[in-house]
């Protein structure tokens, strides 16, 4: 029993930090769009902004050695890096999940939660 315990508290934890991978990653690459004059964030756009957050962590973490050893601050870096990119567009990202059609979005949110469950 306490195994079973042990695994799910264990599947959980995996779960939960892949969500905040993913969310940080989504904030990371949403600081790109805004830079370039995009208005309008869709969930398409949410999709890929996915995409573009993982290159852009991959890319400072290839590039911290040459800096600073890759520690504890490092991660910090990383774990915050997303904030920026969700609080410059909430207003937008609210707005466009508002806008968009109800039945539509929750088969991307699902489709989400699978991607980030792995």
């Amino acid at each position: 029993m306490m195994s079973l315990v042990g695994a799910l508290a264990g599947s959980t934890a995996i779960l939960v930090t892949w969500i905040v991978a993913v969310l940080d990653f989504i904030g990371v690459g949403l600081l790109r769009p805004r830079g370039f004059g995009v208005k309008e964030i869709s969930a398409r756009r949410l999709l890929l902004a996915v995409w573009m957050g993982l290159a852009a962590v991959i890319l400072f973490l290839q590039m911290m050695p040459f800096v600073l050893p890759v520690r504890g601050p490092t991660l910090a870096v990383v774990a915050a890096g997303g904030l920026p990119g969700w609080l410059q567009n909430r207003t937008t990202v609210r707005q466009s999940l508002a806008a968009a059609h109800a039945p539509a979005w929750r088969l991307k949110l699902v489709a989400l939660r699978l991607f980030a469950a792995g």
